[in-house]
Formats: C-alpha cells, sequence, structure tokens
C-alpha cells in the first residue's frame, strides 16, 4: 500500500481500471525519449502530463499538454511543461459533455460521494447531486436526474445519452471505494461521456488516509 497521501494519477487510474472503471490507455515514460516511444505505441492524438502525485491540479503548473499527434508537437510540449520525475502519455478520449464525480469522508456523516457538471457548468452553477455512502443500485441510478444540466448527458439536441448502467457502476464502485479505511478521498474530473454513451476517467485523485487515523472518527 502506498504512503499516506496523494497517489500520482497512473497508480489512481491503475485503482480505477481495478474497479471497472474505464481509462485512456497509458503509459508511464522516465524520459523524453520513452514519451517518443509512447506516442508511436499508442497512435493518433495523446496526452502529456507531468506525474507528480503531490501536484493535484496539474494544468494549473502547466503540466498538461493535449492534442499531440507528432514528435515535433512532442518536443514543443515538453519544452513548455515543469520538470517532472515521470511523465504519463495517454490516448486522447473522443470529445463529449463531462461531469465530475467524486467520494469523500466527511467529519460528521462519513463517506458522502459526489456527482455533479464538469467544467464550468459545474463550477458556475454549482450543480451537484450528494449522496451518503454506501448506495443501493436504485439509489445511484436516480443521482444524475437531480442535475439541473442532466438533459446534457440524456440526449440533448440529438446527442447520445450517457449509459446509465455504466454511469451506475462508476457510481457504486466509488461508493465501495469510499468505505475502505485506507481511503480518504478519490475524485475523478472530468468523467467524460464520448459518443458511444460509455464513461471514461481522463483524471483522477486519490488521497490515502494515515494507518493512525483508521478505525477511528473520518477526520478527512
Amino acid at each position: 500500500m502506498p504512503p499516506p497521501g496523494p497517489v500520482d494519477e497512473y497508480t489512481a487510474k491503475g485503482v480505477l481500471a481495478d474497479l471497472g472503471i474505464h481509462t485512456p490507455v497509458r503509459r508511464v515514460c522516465a524520459d523524453p525519449v520513452a514519451a517518443h516511444a509512447a506516442l508511436d505505441e499508442l497512435g493518433g492524438s495523446v496526452v502529456v502530463k507531468i506525474l507528480v502525485a503531490d501536484i493535484l491540479h496539474k494544468t494549473e503548473v502547466g503540466g498538461v499538454q493535449v492534442g499531440i499527434r507528432t514528435h515535433e508537437e512532442l518536443d514543443e510540449a515538453l519544452a513548455r511543461m515543469p520538470a517532472s520525475p515521470a511523465l504519463l502519455v495517454e490516448q486522447m478520449a473522443p470529445a463529449g459533455p463531462e461531469l465530475i464525480v467524486g467520494v469523500r469522508r466527511d467529519l460528521v456523516f462519513g463517506p458522502v460521494l459526489a456527482l455533479g457538471a464538469g467544467g464550468t457548468a459545474g463550477e458556475i452553477l454549482g450543480d451537484v447531486s450528494l449522496r451518503l455512502a454506501p448506495l443501493s443500485a436504485n439509489e445511484a441510478h436516480g443521482v444524475l436526474d437531480e442535475l439541473a444540466t442532466r438533459q446534457l448527458f440524456l440526449g440533448a439536441r440529438g446527442a447520445t445519452p450517457v449509459d446509465r448502467a455504466r454511469l451506475t457502476h462508476v457510481l457504486l464502485a466509488l461508493a465501495s471505494l469510499a468505505a475502505d479505511d485506507a481511503v480518504a478521498e478519490c475524485e475523478i474530473n472530468p468523467l467524460r461521456v464520448p459518443p458511444d454513451g460509455d464513461v471514461v476517467a481522463l483524471d483522477a485523485v486519490l488521497l490515502l488516509r494515515d494507518p493512525r487515523d483508521q478505525g477511528g472518527s473520518d477526520d478527512a
């Protein structure tokens, strides 16, 4: 088990993948040479990120570069990024509306799950639905219906609606993760809905609790 605190994104996405949550195909690269090899292997457009556990919001420090197709673009992207002990190169997911979903331990209520609209809609509208974890399949199935922006994910203007079964699986999986005493918080932001209606975790944050705090009060 990694030490308490944040884990790197590659590890966090591995945990999500083990729970059956879809994540982009990705490679950890120790240096630019390995990043160029990953670009050839993955093909198409890729995203390059710094891989530092302590930096939770990599976009704020220029640690994410998207839409990279050529080796020249990769060199330019790497020159713009801050120094990092490793890089994460992953396939770009198709465009689509985005959600944010996460769990954390509330001081009073214990594990709480939140689902909200991603991007600026979530920030401006505060469009979030909350549930105590664990939750039933019926509860998980209905969380989306409480969002003011739900029509964005239900096929508005001819868009493919989100696969409700897949979204419910993500919510139940995170709720089960919240029951683990070792987990303080886990957030997927964004959880994108591509044109096939599936849901893909494009970014993930996972914080682990200190073993001395486990089994006691929920204080994360």
